[in-house]
């Protein structure tokens, strides 16, 4: 058997997926089950870096992403909109509770 046979772990970032789901994090993509969880749906057509530029869209996103954050902490998702041709157009927010969905409407809608 050869060092890196044994050294060097088959999945190389698997550990670091399983520590953030341990510690809460969201880094997988959205699967059906949590766009079940989340039925309530807001687009944010024009929040797409090539549209806006990379400055403010950082601002915006940051803005939104934090206030899902402390308003509904573990029950939102954000989703890319795709078009046709796979090109971003956008983001979608997925929120469990139709009242912060609204409250999210309401502040940037």
């Amino acid at each position: 058997m050869r060092y890196y046979q044994f050294a060097r772990p088959k999945d190389p970032f698997n550990w670091v997926l399983k520590l953030s789901a341990s510690a809460g994090s969201k880094l997988c993509f959205v699967d059906d089950a949590r766009r079940a969880a989340t039925p309530y749906v807001v687009d944010c057509h024009d929040l797409a870096r090539e549209q806006i530029g990379d400055r403010n869209f950082e601002r915006q996103f940051c803005k939104r992403r934090s206030w899902c954050e402390s308003h509904c902490p573990d029950n939102h998702e954000i989703e890319p909109i795709r078009d046709h041709r796979g090109c971003l157009t956008g983001r979608r927010f997925r929120f469990a509770c139709a009242g912060d969905a609204t409250l999210f409407k309401t502040f940037f809608g």
